[in-house]
């Protein structure tokens, strides 16, 4: 029998965080705790794992809390014996794949169901051939890697077709993304019900503070180095074009961050006495005190449907220095930071944040303000409650 709990919410996600992997998925932790806040009771669903493999199997699952949060951790299985016992007024679906929302789809009734579609679920292979190397080992993986993203973009497809049939939001982080999905899934007609709704930003933790004009020299940047569409190799380009600057010395790069392409990226400017290497990722705190300690954002990127790190730090005061592609326009505006076609223009947008202070001290105050009012908690948080709590 069906327990019924219709002023309860679920909270269904790939990953959570947990004390043994605290920042697992925590954009959606961030979240479910702004929901409890706002007095809305929240549980969580975690089914970990391969997401193009649906498991089955039953195992005993996993309870936990964390932040007062109650998760259960299992798998696909164990998510279909849960929906079978306990009925719930909303269910929330972080990322659209197929072997969770086929068990959504089958096991929830009439259910009203909200979907975040964060973009590696439902992009075309097409648009991950940057990451081809000639290496055997990574050409035979990538090629594995296309039949099963054709098979979701095929689900992801009907799912957005069965919006005549059931009370089913869509949840984007831009408009770019929407548009994206809806040419990489083919589907015939546009999305019906959907918001775009950034993620959240910490505006707490990742506070302004006036910047002083000479941090305008210190430029910074921490990204992950396992995928060529963070383009790392655009940022050390740029820094390479700089060399030829008459202030190069005084300028001080700050990078942070780690993965299998690190080595060969940075090796370029493994000499430069000015530029500061770090190898290994840092934590949000700790992101947050490097923030007080440089001007810039030197950020290219060859494809992100919002760019948290980038809005982290313009919350923060820096400006950014970005690529002109994706949903990155969204976010940044010309009068609080630059978009780039490439390294020549960031090296000449860099030199005119160095050679103008004003330029930079205003830009710096206006970056804040202007992704605080886009990403801030309240502002968010305010978005997503009256979806969540809309009859």
């Amino acid at each position: 029998m069906v327990k019924e709990e219709n002023n309860e919410i679920l909270v269904i996600t790939p990953g959570y965080p947990s004390k043994d992997n605290p920042y697992n998925n925590s954009f959606v932790h961030q979240r479910v705790l702004g929901y409890l806040e706002e007095g809305i009771h929240v549980e969580v669903f975690s089914v970990p794992g391969s997401p193009y493999k649906k498991n089955m199997d039953k195992p005993s699952v996993k309870q936990y809390e964390i932040d007062g949060v109650p998760v259960s951790e299992g798998t696909h299985g164990n998510l279909e014996d849960h929906l079978k016992k306990k009925r719930y007024s909303k269910i929330l679906v972080h990322f659209a794949w197929k072997g969770i929302m086929e068990v959504v789809l089958e096991h929830t009734g009439d259910t009203p169901l909200i979907i975040w579609v964060h973009g590696v679920e439902a992009l075309s292979w097409k648009r991950r051939l940057f990451n081809l190397t000639s290496s055997p080992k990574e050409i035979i993986k990538f090629i594995g890697y296309i039949p099963l993203n054709k098979i979701q973009l095929r689900f992801v497809g009907r799912l957005i077709e069965k919006q005549n049939d059931r009370d089913m939001t869509f949840v984007f982080v831009s408009h770019w993304m929407k548009e994206i999905l809806e040419e990489d899934t083919g589907v015939r007609s546009t999305i019906k019900k959907y918001r775009v709704i950034p993620n959240v930003i910490n505006d707490k933790l990742f506070n302004y503070e006036e910047k002083d004009e000479n941090l305008r020299y210190h430029i910074f940047n921490v990204r992950p180095y396992h995928s060529k569409k963070y383009a790392n190799d655009l940022m050390v380009d740029t820094i390479i074009k700089l060399k030829t600057y008459k202030d190069f010395e005084k300028l001080r790069f700050n990078l942070y961050g780690d993965g299998r392409l690190f080595d060969d990226t940075v090796k370029p400017i493994l000499g430069l006495t000015n530029v500061n290497i770090h190898k290994g990722m840092l934590p949000q705190k700790e992101i947050a005190a490097r923030h007080k300690e440089n001007g810039i954002l030197l950020m290219p990127t060859r494809q992100d449907a919002q760019g948290v790190s980038m809005c982290e730090a313009m919350s923060s005061g820096l400006v950014p220095v970005v690529s002109d592609n994706t949903a990155i326009p969204e976010y940044v505006c010309g009068d609080c930071g630059y978009l780039c076609e490439g390294p020549d223009e960031m090296a000449k947008a860099i030199i005119e944040l160095v050679e103008n202070p004003d330029i930079f001290k205003e830009k710096s105050k206006t970056a804040s303000k202007y992704i605080i009012e886009k990403c801030s908690g309240p502002v968010v948080l305010k978005e997503e409650v009256s979806l969540i709590l809309k009859k």
